[in-house]
């Protein structure tokens, strides 16, 4: 009899609580892959000249820490091998929630977006490797007022996408 009224409470509990009974999340770390077209990325420093690989960057604030995200494809959409990187040292405890900034170029400015204005909370939560993939709101590379939006995919991501 007590076995029961300690499950009726329990049900109770989390019926007010609104809680999710029994979800265990998995521990993961955080990656990020710059998807974009070479208009939204920042150069590293201003000359005339043509810029590589190495020269071109993502911007990303996570915990007070920056880190500069070279692009994962080339002008015309190749891969460049960069793939995604990790920005965790230690895996973060399941449940975290990820939030971070991103920073680009956008009409010759440097902007940001954070991560919450682009994606939901379910997607941000840690339940594994996350990788978050910074892309471009469509393909032109001759304009450069293309904005550049975030995903999250699950797991380690090092694909190319050409939105």
């Amino acid at each position: 009899m007590e076995m029961r009224w300690t499950s009726v409470l329990i049900g109770l509990c989390l019926a007010l609580l609104d809680c999710e009974g029994g979800k265990i999340y998995r521990p993961g770390h955080v990656y990020v892959v710059a998807n974009v077209g070479w208009q939204s990325l920042l150069p590293v420093h201003s000359f005339d000249g043509p810029l590589g690989v190495n020269d071109l960057y993502i911007k990303v604030i996570w915990e007070e820490k920056f880190f500069y995200i070279h692009p994962n494809m080339d002008r015309e959409g190749n891969p460049t091998g960069v793939g995604a990187v990790r920005i965790t040292d230690e895996p973060l405890p399941g449940g975290t929630l990820v939030d971070l900034e991103y920073r680009f170029q956008y009409v010759g400015d440097e902007i940001g977006k954070k991560l919450s204005e682009m994606v939901g909370e379910s997607d941000r939560t840690i339940d594994g490797d996350i990788t978050v993939e910074i892309y471009s709101e469509h393909w032109e590379p001759k304009s450069g007022n293309v904005m550049a939006f975030a995903k999250v995919h699950r797991g380690r991501f090092d694909g190319i996408h050409k939105y």
